[in-house]
């Protein structure tokens, strides 16, 4: 499958989740392969765009449900993006960036609590 190739060539998986669907299980599949491999992680929250109610407790909910699914790994920063809108698509590639030029030592690590 060429997303397990892509899992295992990469240093940092970038993970998106659709903000109309949320965390399917396919993308658990996904953050498995991706912790298995022991690869640092960013988790973007795509189709920020067609979320009517943007506000921070709206925000707080979602990271809520993501590191609560992906417990007990809470060590990845997540984004909030629109791929159409092209909404903090640099963010993403600099949050990318940011995680691959940590230390050796704790990068491919996705801490747990």
């Amino acid at each position: 499958m060429r997303s397990i190739r892509a899992i295992e060539n990469s240093d940092v998986c970038i993970l998106m989740i659709d903000a109309t669907r949320g965390i399917e299980a396919q993308d658990m599949n996904i953050f498995q392969l991706i912790q298995k491999n022991n690869k640092s992680l960013v988790v973007v929250v795509n189709k920020w765009d067609l979320v009517e109610e943007k506000s921070q407790k709206v925000i707080d909910t979602f990271e809520a449900a993501i590191r609560n699914r992906m417990a007990p790994f809470v060590d990845f920063p997540i984004i909030f993006a629109s791929a159409m809108t092209k909404q903090r698509i640099f963010k993403v590639l600099e949050t990318a960036k940011d995680v691959y030029q940590k230390p050796q030592d704790t990068r491919g690590n996705i801490q747990t609590q």
